[in-house]
């Protein structure tokens, strides 16, 4: 009868540390040449793809539609204002005569182009970060106290979170 109730209490023991919600839905963020990298999972995430993961977090995912959005104007604006300077930068180089003033537009172009990717990036870095947040805030990871005891019954498990 003792070795029942110790495989018991043991496999419970053992099951309270098994049956956790993972944290392999969290998105990770790591920094490479030009820019970010998102992975979940092992498998690289784009922009579009994140916004999917984030359908059941309505802040996360409002945040994210700004950050797509802001990226597609960026890059709207970054290929026109690269355009316009290899345009000029072309004709410079293959003899005919460039207007340098379509290429210091272009420019300016590039930059407005440089901001609006600088705002996707920050709100997309604030997006995951709330979504990520918001998915410890289920996990296994918040404290609880587990107790054994004796009650009018026998024993007892007390959990308290």
């Amino acid at each position: 009868m003792i070795t029942k109730i110790f495989l018991t209490l043991f496999g419970l023991a053992i099951s309270i540390a098994v049956f956790s919600q993972s944290l392999a839905d969290t998105i990770d963020v790591t920094r490479v040449l030009g820019g970010y990298r998102y992975d979940s999972n092992g498998s690289v995430l784009s922009l579009n793809d994140i916004f999917v993961m984030m359908k059941k977090d309505d802040e996360a995912r409002r945040l994210m539609d700004k950050a797509i959005s802001a990226s597609g104007i960026s890059k709207i604006f970054s290929f026109a204002g690269g355009f316009m300077i290899g345009w000029q930068v072309g004709a410079a180089l293959f003899g005919g005569k460039p207007s340098w003033t379509l290429a210091g537009i272009g420019c300016g172009v590039s930059i407005v182009g440089l901001q609006f990717g600088v705002s996707a990036n920050k709100k997309t870095l604030k997006a995951i970060d709330l979504y990520n947040k918001r998915l410890k805030g289920l996990s296994y990871e918040a404290p609880f106290d587990l107790k054994l005891g004796l009650c009018a019954n026998g024993m007892a498990i007390k959990m308290t979170f």
